[in-house]
């Protein structure tokens, strides 16, 4: 965890140099509570808020807000998957296990045809093509 001095009403994270005179051990955030940290004006960044739903992290920023030092998640979108994507990744799973069904192959384990028939359904599930539960593989 890293801790930042606010300079400005910006975040510029700590670089271990010393404070006021005095150098504070590299990982002083490990063992001085929060409030100590405070009195010699280094702050903890808080935890950002929780992603919201369809998004994913692209990277971070260090903000300074009502001053309190925050860390913030730079998100995009998640592009919905295609039909065709989703094919793809099922027609895949398929292949993985054609092996078992040729006629010099391996007997296929327990499950294997229901496991196949639960793939080839993929597109029958109502979520489809974004929402699916994929069916679980048998071990051979």
């Amino acid at each position: 965890m890293a801790v930042y001095k606010i300079v400005n009403n910006a975040a510029v994270k700590w670089a271990g140099e010393a404070i006021n005179g005095v150098q504070h051990p590299p990982n002083i955030e490990a063992v001085w509570p929060a409030a100590e940290l405070a009195k010699i004006g280094l702050h903890p960044a808080a935890e950002p808020e929780p992603l919201p739903p369809g998004h994913r992290v692209i990277g971070e920023k260090v903000i300074v807000v009502d001053g309190v030092v925050k860390r913030e998640w730079l998100t995009e979108p998640i592009p919905p998957i295609t039909a065709a994507e989703r094919r793809a990744e099922r027609t895949k799973k398929l292949a993985e296990t054609d092996f078992y069904f040729l006629a010099d192959g391996p007997t296929p384990p327990t499950g294997m045809d229901t496991y196949r028939q639960e793939l080839r359904d993929l597109t029958l599930q109502a979520g489809f093509p974004v929402d699916v539960i994929w069916p679980d593989k048998p071990l051979p």
